[in-house]
């Protein structure tokens, strides 16, 4: 089974924010409150419940049943709509994770001068672990311009995406390597 994803709807008059990420139920209540312009004690009395325990919520002490959540978000003015997305697959999630963060990942490409970003290895196949690390094969003259850049741009891509990350060119990669990772490239 994979993971679930929620995208949570905050509705107030003509304003609609999307939240998609995993449900955060601390920042969720904070967001709402301070959207409302509500004291804690405020939201509390509107909510049903007492302020110490409003203010567990929101440092993310106590978790809220989904049903509470709701009715604390209803009282600031708000509705909550939970959408179950499909999961990908266990081994495609380092993928999507790599792939939810594209648009970053080909602007600090392009920083460095480097073209064509490609995922290799187990997260391209779909095999990959939670624990597995991110191959990148990208296009860029390291005989013209160095390692230097490249270095800089995997620095950024671990920070980016929060585990380790290799980068490589064609022709950095030795020669048995090469059509394994031509292969399996999917590209951002």
């Amino acid at each position: 089974m994979g993971r679930c994803w929620t995208c949570l709807n905050l509705w107030t008059e003509q304003i609609r924010t999307d939240i998609i990420r995993d449900v955060d139920a601390a920042a969720l209540i904070r967001d709402a409150r301070a959207r409302a312009s509500m004291t804690q004690a405020a939201l509390a009395r509107a909510a049903g419940t007492s302020q110490p325990t409003l203010a567990a919520y929101e440092a993310g002490a106590k978790s809220p049943s989904v049903r509470t959540l709701d009715k604390i978000v209803r009282a600031a003015g708000f509705s909550l709509t939970a959408v179950l997305h499909t999961a990908p697959a266990a081994g495609g999630v380092v993928l999507a994770e790599v792939r939810a963060r594209q648009a970053e990942i080909r602007k600090s490409a392009a920083g460095y001068g480097i073209r064509n970003v490609r995922v290799f290895g187990s997260a391209a196949r779909g095999d990959s672990r939670p624990d597995s690390d991110v191959d990148l094969l990208v296009d860029f003259d390291a005989e013209r311009y160095g390692l230097g850049p490249l270095a800089g741009f995997r620095a950024e891509m671990r920070d980016l995406l929060g585990r380790d990350v290799d980068v490589a060119t064609l022709a950095l990669l030795r020669e048995d390597l090469r059509a394994v990772a031509e292969a399996d490239a999917v590209p951002l």
